[in-house]
């Protein structure tokens, strides 16, 4: 057996566009499995993140005169995370997409929360109307919807990883019942059929709703586990409320919902630089919450224990300001791939996770508890903010050697934070900063 498994942190800035191929030869037969988490920019141009998104799309395979995606998975609908996927998804079929569940009013937020320089483009409001609708006409073949945590009152799950492949399997299934499938999710279920009107295309699964417990496994090789942590904002029931009075006096509109995001005036009043009442209906009920409502953790890892493997770490670092620069970057990596092993060579994909928040992060640790020493590299949330780094990471996640954030070089948000960086290094861990010119690959070869 041959497997070549690779993940590539794509230049784009302010944004993330994460992608992952497995390349398997066994017995005469080749198989492939390509996947992204997220694809998005706030600071490249679009005709920039085109570019990016047209050279990996050149990677794919063909089918039926089509480029192919096996998973598309969004960590949270910021339009930094998925501006680009309007472009991608007409330039490639994607057979699965994996979205973390959001009420229409929690999906409507995210639209108020962008609704500031510089303005997401007309696609984005299009997805938010209705991301389901909007996936299924673009060509997708089935939407997996993860529930939080406590959605169904399930507290938990006794996850063991496998220790050897699964039997290979061309796609991306969630039908592995007895080797720990994901979890089904009634209550989420339900919420689709009432909020969104949709039973019909789930009895027909087209959309599927699901839990976050259980893994999933590509190609009978790669293990994926989700995480959907639990609002952690304080009294959001009631901050909400308030939203939806002040948004009614303003415009009249009682029944508040993404769906009203199909209205031009309402488009119109959400793009405005200045006296937007939509910006000051959120201001006056959340303050300065910084929203993020959800944000879908991955943690993948190949199942091997095959000794004979090779790594490679491939990067094109350019100069940084004095401050992210680190002189034993590449004596360092040099000594990552000579000691690398398969079976620890996990990788977790934060999107904009808040894992500073104690009670978050206390989940992530029991939700991952069984993997948490089988990583090697973290993707760090939010861009390397300080306000989602949660220092106990580098001795909880035991293992881990490499910390990478996706940000602007000239980044008005400050990312990534110099501090958060700072105690990466003098822990003797690598932090690698990923932005409009530097971009990160790592590859694991096993014979």
């Amino acid at each position: 057996m041959h497997l070549v498994a690779s993940c590539t942190y794509h230049n784009v800035g302010q944004g993330l566009f994460f992608s992952g191929k497995l390349e398997l030869d066994k017995q005469d037969e080749q198989k492939e499995f390509n996947f992204i988490y997220d694809c998005g920019s706030e600071s490249l141009a679009e005709s920039q993140l085109k570019n990016r998104i047209d050279n990996f799309i050149e990677t794919l395979p063909e089918k039926n005169r089509k480029r192919f995606l096996d998973l598309l998975i969004i960590s949270h609908f910021h339009s930094d995370h998925i501006n680009g996927l309007d472009y991608l998804l007409d330039k490639a079929k994607v057979d699965t997409v994996v979205i973390p569940y959001l009420s229409p009013v929690e999906i409507l937020l995210y639209a108020i929360v962008n609704s500031r320089p510089p303005f997401p483009p007309y696609s984005y409001y299009e997805f938010l109307a209705n991301p389901f609708e909007y996936l299924l006409e673009k060509g997708v073949n089935k939407i997996i919807v993860i529930g939080r945590g406590d959605d169904d009152g399930y507290r938990g799950d006794d996850f063991v990883p496998p220790d050897v492949p699964m039997k290979p399997n061309e796609k991306f299934s969630f039908n592995y019942e007895k080797q720990g499938d994901l979890k089904g999710n009634e209550v989420v279920k339900k919420q689709l059929e009432d909020e969104y009107g949709i039973q019909e295309l789930i009895d027909k699964d087209k959309i599927i709703p699901k839990s976050h417990y259980g893994y999933s496994i590509s190609l009978g090789v790669c293990l994926f586990r989700f995480f959907n942590a639990r609002k952690s904002i304080k009294n959001f029931e009631q901050k909400l409320n308030k939203l939806k009075k002040c948004i009614a006096n303003e415009f009249g509109i009682e029944n508040l919902s993404n769906s009203i995001l199909r209205n031009e005036s309402i488009l119109n009043e959400l793009r405005k630089k200045r006296n937007n009442k939509f910006r000051k209906c959120y201001k006056e009920s959340f303050g300065n919450d910084k929203l993020n409502l959800t944000s879908l953790v991955l943690y993948n890892l190949l199942l091997f224990k095959n000794e004979d493997c090779y790594c490679k770490i491939v990067t094109r670092l350019v100069p940084l300001p004095y401050h992210f620069y680190f002189p034993y970057r590449r004596y360092y990596i040099k000594w990552l791939e000579e000691h690398c092993h398969n079976n620890k060579c996990g990788h977790f994909l934060t999107g904009d996770a808040e894992l500073k928040n104690n009670k978050v992060f206390k989940e992530f640790k029991k939700h991952y508890k069984r993997v948490l020493d089988k990583s090697l590299i973290f993707q760090l949330p939010h861009h390397g903010s300080k306000e989602n780094w949660n220092s106990n990471i580098i001795q909880d996640v035991t293992n881990n050697e490499i910390f990478v954030a996706s940000a602007g070089i000239n980044s008005k948000y400050n990312h990534p934070s110099w501090s958060v960086f700072w105690e990466i290094a003098t822990n003797y861990k690598l932090p690698i900063f990923i932005n409009e010119q530097n971009w990160f690959e790592f590859h694991i070869r096993v014979d």
